[in-house]
């Protein structure tokens, strides 16, 4: 269900078939953006779960003060001494 199958090309895009150049070149864009949006979702998790606020919550934040709502300020909070 590639682009270029029944389902995924409702628009006509993938006309060239399996061995199309075109549409491998639209595969390899489709599955890299799925692995990008994977890596947000998850810094966006690991975010979450570090501050305890929502993404708008920190965008908000630190656009308020970004000297002092950063990712070095997080992290100084988790980080001890020794």
């Amino acid at each position: 269900m590639y682009p270029g199958g029944p389902f995924f090309n409702f628009m006509g895009l993938a006309k060239g078939g399996a061995d199309d150049p075109a549409t491998k070149t639209m595969r390899t864009k489709e599955i890299n953006n799925g692995r990008l949006a994977m890596i947000a979702m998850l810094g966006f998790a690991a975010q979450a779960m570090l501050t305890h606020k929502t993404p708008l919550e920190n965008l908000t934040a630190h656009l308020s003060d970004p000297t002092s709502n950063n990712i070095i300020a997080n992290f100084n909070s988790y980080i001890t001494p020794f």
